[in-house]
């Protein structure tokens, strides 16, 4: 019978504290989006590009670089890893004007990369993520890596243990980094 009155009471001073708490305001409700339109549509060529008659396919994640005008693009084929850049112009329409493809320096022998994700780095350079398996060799590396425009592999960054091992085709789907390219 000591449980039951001790359970009551801290039900009762429980309610009782949360009842006598300052009441706060809630936050403003943020304003509502507002409605999209589409504009317009525009569908890739599919001319190959540059020396090796790269097909612009299996194209994941993106990146504007407002310096140049130019987008850079990731495309996810296993058996040739790369970045499309692409021109863009806005003049009659908005477009993209494929204009090279630079494969990517495999990071480590033997394994392929699944890009999925693409950012800038300092000096010029690029981050791209990779998704796959660090433990099956057989499996795209996962990761993310540094390099340059050329496709030079520069280096692999440090991924918080929590993040290494993900399930084949679940990790590292897209990147990002900061305004002042810090984080």
């Amino acid at each position: 019978m000591l449980s039951l009155r001790v359970f009551l009471a801290v039900i009762a001073l429980s309610v009782v504290g949360f009842g006598c708490g300052r009441l706060r305001p809630s936050p403003p409700a943020p304003p509502p989006l507002g409605a999209f339109e589409v504009i317009g549509s525009y569908v890739l060529p599919e001319a190959p590009i540059g020396p090796a008659g790269d097909v612009i396919a299996e194209l994941s994640g993106a990146w504007y670089d407002a310096e140049s005008g130019k987008v850079f693009i990731v495309s996810d084929r296993q058996d040739r890893s790369g970045i499309f850049t692409m021109r863009v112009d806005v003049t009659p329409d908005v477009r993209l004007v494929p204009e090279s493809f630079t494969p990517v320096q495999a990071p480590l022998a033997g394994r392929t990369l699944d890009l999925e994700g693409i950012g800038p780095a300092a000096d010029g350079r690029l981050f791209l993520s990779s998704e796959g398996e660090d433990v099956n060799p057989e499996r795209s590396a996962s990761g993310i890596y540094e390099y340059t425009r050329a496709g030079q592999f520069v280096r692999k960054l440090l991924v918080p243990p929590a993040y290494s091992g993900v399930r084949a085709n679940a990790g590292f789907e897209g990147l990002s980094v900061s305004p002042d390219g810090q984080q």
